[in-house]
Parts: structure tokens; C-alpha cells; sequence
């Protein structure tokens, strides 16, 4: 037979043990609010799926930040939304005057590179999109409900080939500080403005 002892009434030289109450519960609480998710390059692309699934659970806004974007999977994706949510889809991408004109010199004038902003079909399907070169951050926010952090550029290289980490959170203060972060970027920071009409389109 064993005895029964509260360590919480025990006392040692060099300090006292503190008794904890329903430890398992306290953990089950911390995980309602986020979800890991990687880039294992040739084995997982979860944070991917998580990324494009976020992508398409969105219901009325959705913003999206990522120094570099050309994903032709999330450009679908996003211009598919905006044209469900009739324009509520806003990007912010590291564009600066010099790669978009690299991009849109005549090839006969500078040799063409590839475009690692793929803004050109985000903007025709009417996404608004915004330039800052200085944009390092990559999230994603979903109705100011759940929320993407990422490691990874929202590109193909990041998306799919190298080892990166994510987490997904639906903590409503941690995607609401995210909603404001953007907002921040997208009111104070932004340097570039792509236009929609399409007449005098970049």
C-alpha cells in the first residue's frame, strides 16, 4: 500500500514544491490556438496546403504579405478570390521601381529575368496591391479569423524546395495584431500603388 503525500505542505533547504491543478487541461488550452506547419523540401509541403487552404476559407477579406510571391498555385488562388469577394483581397509584395522596370523594358531593349512578384494577373483579376520594398514579413489573415506566419517567402522556392516552418493561429488577439500590422504597412509604408484601370495598367 502506498502512502499519500502533498508535497505542496513539504518544505527543502533550498526552496518548496508548488502543486499544479489539471495540467492536462492547461496544455489542451495552448493548443487550440495554432498549428505548426513546414517545408520539407522533396518529403512535406503543409505549410503550403496551410497557406492555400487559408487562402480559400476566406469569406469576406483577406490580406496577404510576402516579400517575394509568385506561387502560380496561390496567384490562382487569389485571383479567384477576388473576384468571389468582389475586391476585399489586398497584397503587399517588396516591389521596387527598378524590377518593375526590368520587368516590363521591352526584351529587345533588357533582357528579360524572371519575376519572382507575379502582380501583373493579381491586378487584372482586381486585387489591390501595394509595393514595399522593405516588406519582409510573410502572413497571411483571413476575415481578421485565422492567420498564417511563415518563414517562407510566398514563392515556389519557399513554398515547395527549402526547409521552412509556419504556424497557423486563430488566437482573435494574435490575427486581430496582425490585422492592424498589415494595415499599418498598407496606410504608412507602401511606396508603390498598382493602378486598375486597365487602360493605363502599369
Amino acid at each position: 500500500m502506498r502512502d499519500h503525500i502533498d508535497v505542496a505542505n513539504l518544505r527543502i533547504a533550498d526552496g518548496f514544491f508548488l502543486a499544479r491543478a489539471d495540467r492536462r487541461g492547461a496544455t489542451r488550452s495552448r493548443a487550440t490556438h495554432g498549428r505548426t506547419v513546414f517545408t520539407r523540401p522533396n518529403q512535406e509541403a503543409s505549410l503550403r496546403d496551410a497557406l492555400y487552404g487559408l487562402v480559400d476559407s476566406a469569406e469576406s477579406k483577406l490580406f496577404v504579405c510576402s516579400f517575394l510571391l509568385d506561387d502560380p498555385g496561390l496567384v490562382d488562388r487569389l485571383c479567384r478570390k477576388a473576384q468571389q469577394l468582389r475586391g476585399s483581397v489586398y497584397v503587399v509584395t517588396a516591389l521596387k521601381d527598378e524590377w518593375l522596370t526590368e520587368t516590363f523594358a521591352d526584351p529587345e531593349e533588357a533582357p528579360s529575368r524572371p519575376m519572382k512578384h507575379l502582380v501583373e494577373p493579381l491586378v487584372r483579376a482586381g486585387v489591390q496591391v501595394r509595393g514595399c520594398q522593405n516588406a519582409h514579413a510573410k502572413f497571411a489573415v483571413a476575415d481578421h479569423r485565422e492567420a498564417l506566419v511563415s518563414t517562407a517567402n510566398f514563392d515556389v522556392r519557399g513554398l515547395i524546395a527549402t526547409g521552412e516552418a509556419g504556424v497557423r493561429v486563430d488566437s482573435p488577439d494574435e490575427v486581430l495584431r496582425l490585422s492592424r500590422f498589415f494595415s499599418r504597412l498598407w496606410l504608412s509604408h507602401c511606396e508603390l500603388e498598382m493602378p486598375h484601370d486597365r487602360s493605363g495598367m502599369f
